[in-house]
């Protein structure tokens, strides 16, 4: 062995690599399974070790479990960001990238840090995931592929690059069932964790031994844990705290309940023929039209793809759907956005009197503003933005600054010579902030700002939303209206993701909250929109010149108040009757009414 010698090429394999990477950490070494992929020659393994341990001493990096890995940075076309399935690993990267078109460049998203709260959604993942590919390629086309559940996790990414009007140029799928086709067994959390803990010290065990190795059946995770150490399977820093959590997070993965909808995308899946005669396109033609998925087959198993002989078979799928894709697209280029507009016109004004610019909150529509704009004064111009996603089929946004910018872009011609008052409610509140912020870099002058009862940005704990707890969320808006719908979490629970929808529209109509006119597709677009919104963390680089008022909701925790006065210090503060949702209706919404009227210069 020398210096210039290749890990891989050694011999080097995925357990190999643990135990290398593990015990050059025992001995204080800065490394990762990420460096060791990316350079796994000898000499330039070291060099980079010495230079990292270096940087080390000075800087302290947190993010460092968020970098990509950057299995081949040449290549002129644009890059593809490899997306991990639920056990996290992309040991398999430098073996896939060497059989992928050289011109292609290729990226690995690593997986949360294990030693941290597993990731229990998986919109909270691909969130962490988009801002890793913005990050090394800030803007779109993009190109995403994924094996597995990772497939699945990649068009979740998708749908959030969509939401920030970024274009997904490939979407690449291997053997990646829709969730929910192939039934699983039901097991507690213990039996999942035990049967992962089995499944892991299994695989490492036919590793070190060169074939597959079938384990005694055991009663505990710990009993695996502790064969594997005793074994030799399982690399001497792994203590069992951290085995543990590298279990919970491939559980809570497990454990996510996800409904794919569907994505002005196309998809190219690359399957197995046994996994296609079980179940055609693997259930993606439920999501999608066929005419948007093209399916080619590659030789093995579904275990067995990433894996010799058969990953050079797939390397050269993925380079061939990829050509395929490039040159479909450049036969149908893309058609510029819909004409529809976002802005509508509540009151027409008198040219010269001040301007409203009204912004719902998450899942909201411009009519819950027709009592605020019954209040205001016949003269002034009142504008409200119907949020993306209720309208058109559009994708509903999952950015603030993207819905911002979206619809700034849509207003430029409305605000003519106006004095601009802009004033949002809820979630509004945040694209109302941003909105502000935007049009004060283009030179856009604006009166007033007002913030109705909406979340403090900033927050340091991000929280997550399943999709039953951001329905459950839903309900209890609708029934600060004065009316319950008397469904729980225990009742909504057994239901299927469309089960669930159509309960709650049921029980809305019943209770007049909705007409009886509304549609489950209605409904459905409501809930994404809703959804998508609730679970955005906002955290705004620049905060807004502008005065800004700030209106609490009766009920509304001490710590918004709190949370906002320390985020803007010259935030004027005003209480109001209503609740959350009340306040934008008669009588509370006066008070909305004299604070926008009472910040007018004309």
């Amino acid at each position: 062995m020398g210096r210039a010698d290749n890990f891989f090429e050694l011999g080097g394999h995925s357990l190999l690599a643990v135990r290398m990477v593990s015990e050059a950490q025992r001995q204080g070494m800065t490394l990762d399974l990420a460096r060791l992929m990316t350079t796994p020659v000898l000499h330039e393994l070291a060099a980079t070790v010495q230079s990292q341990d270096a940087v080390t001493q000075n800087t302290d990096n947190p993010a460092q479990h968020d970098q990509v890995i950057p299995f081949r940075t040449t290549g002129k076309q644009l890059p593809l960001f490899i997306v991990p399935e639920f056990s996290g690993e992309l040991l398999y990267g430098p073996a896939l990238t060497a059989n992928i078109d050289p011109d292609v460049p290729v990226y690995g998203l690593s997986a949360p840090d294990r030693m941290q709260t597993s990731l229990k959604t998986y919109q909270r993942m691909a969130e962490r995931y988009v801002s890793m590919i913005r990050r090394t390629q800030p803007q779109g086309p993009y190109r995403l592929f994924g094996w597995s559940s990772g497939g699945v996790l990649a068009y979740e990414v998708a749908a959030q690059l969509l939401g920030q009007d970024q274009r997904v140029e490939f979407m690449g799928m291997l053997d990646s069932w829709v969730p929910g086709v192939i039934k699983q067994p039901v097991q507690t959390d213990d039996e999942m964790i035990t049967a992962l803990s089995h499944n892991m010290v299994e695989y490492l065990a036919g590793q070190m031994h060169g074939a597959p190795v079938k384990l005694p059946k055991k009663d505990h995770w710990q009993d695996y844990y502790q064969m594997g150490c005793a074994e030799g399977y399982l690399p001497q820093a792994w203590t069992e705290t951290y085995f543990h959590q590298m279990l919970t997070h491939q559980k809570d993965f497990l454990r996510a309940e996800y409904q794919p909808l569907p994505l002005p995308v196309h998809i190219d899946l690359i399957a197995t023929q046994q996994s296609l005669e079980i179940e055609p396109l693997l259930g993606w033609s439920q999501i999608l039209p066929a005419e948007n998925i093209h399916c080619v087959t590659v030789p093995g198993t579904h275990y067995e793809l990433m894996s010799a002989p058969y990953l050079s078979d797939v390397g050269a799928a993925i380079s061939q759907v990829i050509a395929r894709r490039t040159a479909f697209w450049r036969q149908n280029p893309v058609h510029q956005a819909s004409d529809e507009t976002p802005v509508m016109k509540l009151q027409n004004g008198v040219r010269g009197k001040p301007l409203v610019v009204c912004i719902p909150g998450a899942g909201d529509n411009v009519f819950s503003f027709v009592d605020f704009v019954q209040t205001m004064p016949s003269d002034w111009t009142v504008l409200a933005i119907q949020p993306r996603g209720l309208w058109g089929g559009g994708i509903p946004h999952s950015s603030v600054e993207a819905a911002a910018s979206f619809y700034l872009d849509a207003l430029q011609e409305m605000l003519g010579a106006h004095e601009i008052h802009i004033v949002g409610h809820s979630f509004g509140g945040w694209v109302a902030l941003s909105l502000v912020t935007q049009m004060e870099a283009q030179g856009i002058a604006v009166q007033s700002l007002t913030i109705a009862d909406s979340r403090v940005p900033l927050l340091s704990y991000h929280q997550e939303y399943s999709d039953l707890q951001a329905l459950v969320r839903l309900i209890e808006l609708f029934e600060m209206r004065g009316c319950s719908l008397g469904l729980t979490p225990t009742d909504l629970a057994p239901l299927s993701y469309h089960e669930r929808l159509s309960a709650t529209l049921s029980r809305l109509i019943d209770c007049g909250q909705l007409p009886k006119s509304t549609r489950n597709s209605d409904f459905a677009a409501i809930y994404r929109s809703f959804a998508t919104h609730i679970r955005i963390w906002f955290t705004p680089d620049v905060l807004p010149k502008t005065p800004t008022t700030l209106v609490i909701a009766q009920g509304s925790s001490p710590e918004r108040f709190v949370g906002w006065k320390t985020l803007m210090p010259e935030v004027s503060v005003r209480q109001s009757l209503g609740n959350h949702m009340t306040l934008l209706k008669q009588p509370d919404v006066q008070l909305l009414t004299e604070t926008i009227q009472g910040k007018t210069a004309i």
